[in-house]
């Protein structure tokens, strides 16, 4: 299981690295380019460190898996806001950077002691987040956006909710899924959008 799962995720990190050359290669980038390679940049990181920490189990690179994971939510929230051109709520924002801050913490000073418990609140977190976007996608003013928007909006959605199935196959502690798919469904997601 675990060499699949380390397997799946380079493949992923190196299909995420290749699409931001090409994103950086491209014309002048707009606000949704922008906070999407942030955002892919961030991912493509954390697929190489999960791969070296489930390799090699040393605490530094498990510790990396956690700050990198962090601020997931909070960069989702970000290119939420770029496809839908508007601000999140203030409370959703302070909400994703709050918990970044205090997950990188824990990866930092080590979280092995709080488990299964910080694992649930990661994944928590980070469905938290996942409702909030699609929900706020499905909510959008359609009338007020062009066709190009509103086909983007839904992709995106529709994403989310197939790459947010796959991710939650990485938390061993609450599924039994015979491999992590997580990087699978966020590859998939890039290459969408």
């Amino acid at each position: 299981m675990l060499s699949a799962s380390v397997l799946i995720n380079l493949i992923s990190a190196v299909g995420l690295f290749v699409l931001l050359a090409g994103i950086r290669r491209s014309a002048t980038p707009d606000a949704l380019q922008s906070r999407l390679v942030w955002l892919i940049g961030m991912t493509a990181g954390l697929f190489v460190i999960r791969s070296i920490s489930w390799t090699t189990g040393l605490d530094l690179f498990i510790r990396a898996e956690i700050v990198f994971a962090a601020p997931l939510p909070l960069l989702l929230v970000i290119v939420t806001e770029a496809v839908l051109r508007r601000h999140a709520p203030f409370a959703m924002k302070v909400f994703v950077t709050a918990t970044a801050i205090l997950f990188a913490l824990m990866g930092v000073i080590g979280h092995r002691g709080v488990e299964p418990w910080f694992s649930y609140a990661l994944a928590s977190v980070q469905l938290i987040t996942l409702i909030f976007c699609v929900s706020w996608l499905m909510a959008r003013e359609r009338d007020a956006r062009s066709a190009a928007e509103n086909r983007t909006a839904t992709i995106f959605m529709v994403i989310l909710v197939l790459a947010g199935m796959l991710f939650f196959t990485d938390y061993t502690s609450i599924s039994n899924a015979p491999a992590h798919l997580g990087a699978l469904g966020f590859q998939m997601a890039a290459y969408v959008m």
